[in-house]
């Protein structure tokens, strides 16, 4: 429950962590498909930043008891989702379930 009585869901919080909102436009932001991507990988998402045609940060993943995060860039519009990895970026195309087409 928030400071005005209201009841504010855990589910969103849970999933994206405390930046979770990104200026409180989750709903229809474009975000669902990285949103279920995350789920279905078992990260979370530590935004860093955002603009309006993007989000960007890292997934974060719990590997035995050892957090490792991963640097990406999602774009808004066309639900590509670019990872930073060791050997340089890897863009991913996401559908609205998140899964990789």
């Amino acid at each position: 429950m928030n400071e005005n009585g209201t009841q504010v869901s855990r589910w969103r919080s849970a999933i994206c962590g405390p930046q979770s909102a990104v200026g409180g436009h989750f709903q229809g932001s474009g975000m669902k498909p990285l949103v279920y991507y995350c789920r279905w990988q078992g990260a979370s998402l530590r935004l860093r930043g955002r603009d309006s045609t993007a989000v960007w940060g890292e997934l974060v993943f719990n590997e035995q008891g050892t957090e490792r995060a991963q640097p990406f860039r999602f774009d808004l519009q066309s639900w590509q989702l670019t990872l930073t990895e060791a050997q340089g970026e890897r863009t991913i195309q996401l559908d609205e379930m998140g899964t990789v087409t």
